[in-house]
Order: C-alpha cells, then sequence, then structure tokens
C-alpha cells in the first residue's frame, strides 16, 4: 500500500506539476507506512518442557514453570485480551498483547497440561 502511494506521488509531481510541499508530505506519510511494514517484529509465546517465553522483536521473556502460581486472562469486548502471570513470590508480570493468541481459551489448555492455574480475571482499565 506505501508503494502505491509513492507511485501516486511521484506520478502527481511528474505529471500534474504538485506543490513539493504536498508531494514531501505524502512521502514522508508513505514513509511511515512502509517502515511499519517492513520494520514490525514478529511476537509469539512458546511453551517450553519448563519455561514459558514470550517475545516480540529482541526482547524475551522466559519464566520458569515452576515459578508461576496461575495466569490471570482478562477478556473484554473492546480493548485486546490480556494475560498477567502471577509468580509464587507475588510478583506479576504482564504478557504483552502482541504475544498472545487472538483468543486467550488457547491459552488455557497448554497451561493447564503444565499445571499452571488459570483464572479469569475481571477487566479493569484503571490500577487500584
Amino acid at each position: 500500500m506505501a508503494l502505491s502511494v509513492w507511485l501516486a506521488v511521484l506520478t502527481g509531481a511528474l505529471l500534474f506539476g504538485a506543490p513539493l510541499v504536498m508531494v514531501t508530505s505524502l512521502s514522508f506519510i508513505a514513509a511511515v507506512f512502509l517502515w511499519d511494514v517492513w520494520g514490525r517484529p514478529r511476537g509469539g509465546l512458546d511453551f517450553a518442557s519448563t519455561d514459558l517465553t514470550w517475545y516480540k522483536g529482541n526482547r524475551e521473556t522466559a519464566i520458569p514453570c515452576k515459578a508461576i502460581e496461575q495466569v490471570r486472562l482478562y477478556e473484554h469486548t473492546e480493548n485486546p485480551d490480556r494475560a498477567l502471570v502471577v509468580l509464587h513470590s507475588g510478583q506479576k508480570i504482564p504478557i504483552r498483547v502482541e504475544c498472545t493468541p487472538p483468543s486467550l481459551t488457547a491459552l488455557k489448555t497448554p497451561l493447564n497440561a503444565r499445571e499452571i492455574a488459570t483464572r479469569k480475571g475481571h477487566f479493569w482499565p484503571f490500577k487500584l
């Protein structure tokens, strides 16, 4: 899509004599689109036999399954689904939204297979 925007801008500049300010501003917008498409890092969630790992770009978080007390799953109709890992120490670590599957019910099966408790939490947009 961004390439088509650039081609349209260049065509407008060459054939119709579009003003330089318009060509420059549309080129910057197209450059942002291209950066988002080509530079977008991938994210995901991986279940190893001993660790729960999620990654986004060059960031990676791995937690041993033995350290996890429960995983809270927050589902909301208007906002993206969220997951929160609660450790035995009481520390709460959120799983990045980009790393979670589209439906959090798909996350329950592998967690339950590793005997990690899941709990459905109520979405609350404000921290108490």
